[in-house]
Protein backbone atom coordinates (compact mmCIF):
# COMPACT_ATOMS: atom_id res chain seq x y z
CA UNK A 1 0.00 0.00 0.00
CA UNK A 2 1.42 3.20 -0.74
CA UNK A 3 1.94 5.93 1.84
CA UNK A 4 -0.76 8.80 1.47
CA UNK A 5 1.51 11.16 3.33
CA UNK A 6 5.12 10.20 1.56
CA UNK A 7 6.83 13.82 2.34
CA UNK A 8 5.99 13.70 6.16
CA UNK A 9 3.50 16.81 6.11
CA UNK A 10 0.62 16.99 8.49
CA UNK A 11 -0.24 16.16 11.68
CA UNK A 12 3.01 14.54 13.05
CA UNK A 13 5.06 17.66 12.95
CA UNK A 14 2.45 19.68 14.09
CA UNK A 15 2.38 17.51 17.18
CA UNK A 16 5.98 17.88 17.82
CA UNK A 17 6.43 21.12 17.50
CA UNK A 18 2.85 21.44 19.77
CA UNK A 19 4.81 19.40 22.89
CA UNK A 20 8.32 21.41 22.87
CA UNK A 21 6.45 25.34 23.17
CA UNK A 22 6.25 24.97 27.27
CA UNK A 23 2.83 26.55 28.53
CA UNK A 24 3.11 30.10 29.92
CA UNK A 25 1.90 30.57 33.51
CA UNK A 26 1.55 33.94 34.60
CA UNK A 27 1.78 35.23 38.32
CA UNK A 28 -0.82 36.86 39.92
CA UNK A 29 -0.33 40.36 40.08
CA UNK A 30 -1.90 43.42 42.64
CA UNK A 31 -4.21 45.71 41.09
CA UNK A 32 -1.63 48.89 41.93
CA UNK A 33 1.45 46.58 39.62
CA UNK A 34 -1.51 45.66 37.03
CA UNK A 35 -2.64 49.46 36.53
CA UNK A 36 1.34 50.56 36.20
CA UNK A 37 2.01 47.89 33.54
CA UNK A 38 -1.40 49.20 31.75
CA UNK A 39 0.24 52.73 31.64
CA UNK A 40 3.65 51.94 31.20
CA UNK A 41 2.57 49.83 27.89
CA UNK A 42 0.54 52.56 26.80
CA UNK A 43 3.63 54.99 26.85
CA UNK A 44 5.73 52.72 24.89
CA UNK A 45 3.31 51.95 22.38
CA UNK A 46 2.35 55.08 21.61
CA UNK A 47 5.88 55.75 20.55
CA UNK A 48 6.89 55.75 16.99
CA UNK A 49 9.29 52.29 16.20
CA UNK A 50 9.35 50.62 12.90
CA UNK A 51 10.51 47.17 14.09
CA UNK A 52 9.18 44.38 15.98
CA UNK A 53 10.00 44.35 19.27
CA UNK A 54 11.24 40.83 20.82
CA UNK A 55 10.77 39.90 24.22
CA UNK A 56 13.75 40.22 27.40
CA UNK A 57 15.18 42.69 24.79
CA UNK A 58 16.43 46.02 25.67
CA UNK A 59 15.07 49.28 23.77
CA UNK A 60 15.83 52.75 24.10
CA UNK A 61 12.81 55.61 24.71
CA UNK A 62 13.36 58.77 23.76
CA UNK A 63 11.15 62.18 24.13
CA UNK A 64 11.64 65.24 21.16
CA UNK A 65 8.60 67.70 21.03
CA UNK A 66 6.75 68.16 17.63
CA UNK A 67 8.02 71.77 17.01
CA UNK A 68 6.86 72.04 13.04
CA UNK A 69 3.90 71.21 11.08
CA UNK A 70 6.06 70.27 8.25
CA UNK A 71 7.35 67.42 11.04
CA UNK A 72 5.86 63.94 9.65
CA UNK A 73 5.45 62.20 13.25
CA UNK A 74 2.74 61.85 15.20
CA UNK A 75 4.38 61.04 18.42
CA UNK A 76 6.55 63.14 20.51
CA UNK A 77 7.88 59.43 21.83
CA UNK A 78 10.33 57.19 19.74
CA UNK A 79 11.42 53.82 20.88
CA UNK A 80 14.82 52.69 19.17
CA UNK A 81 17.06 49.99 19.04
CA UNK A 82 20.61 52.60 20.06
CA UNK A 83 21.46 53.13 23.35
CA UNK A 84 22.15 57.04 24.07
CA UNK A 85 26.12 56.02 24.34
CA UNK A 86 25.82 55.51 20.43
CA UNK A 87 23.55 58.06 18.96
CA UNK A 88 26.41 60.41 17.66
CA UNK A 89 24.87 62.99 15.08
CA UNK A 90 21.50 61.03 15.29
CA UNK A 91 19.35 63.60 16.98
CA UNK A 92 16.04 61.37 18.71
CA UNK A 93 15.50 63.62 21.35
CA UNK A 94 15.88 63.58 25.53
CA UNK A 95 16.71 59.86 26.47
CA UNK A 96 13.99 58.97 28.85
CA UNK A 97 14.74 55.20 29.87
CA UNK A 98 15.38 52.07 28.89
CA UNK A 99 12.31 49.64 28.13
CA UNK A 100 12.30 45.15 28.32
CA UNK A 101 9.26 43.48 26.59
CA UNK A 102 8.62 41.29 29.06
CA UNK A 103 7.44 37.43 28.33
CA UNK A 104 4.02 38.39 29.64
CA UNK A 105 3.85 40.98 26.85
CA UNK A 106 3.83 43.44 29.20
CA UNK A 107 6.28 46.43 29.28
CA UNK A 108 8.71 48.12 32.09
CA UNK A 109 11.09 51.22 31.78
CA UNK A 110 13.86 51.82 33.80
CA UNK A 111 14.34 55.41 33.59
Amino acid sequence: MKSPNPQGKGVVPLLVAWESMSPVTIANKAAGRILGEYFTSLLILSAEFSFKPVPQNHYYLYWKPLLSADNNSTSPWRLSLIEPERLGDLDLGVYVGRCILECDVTWSIAL
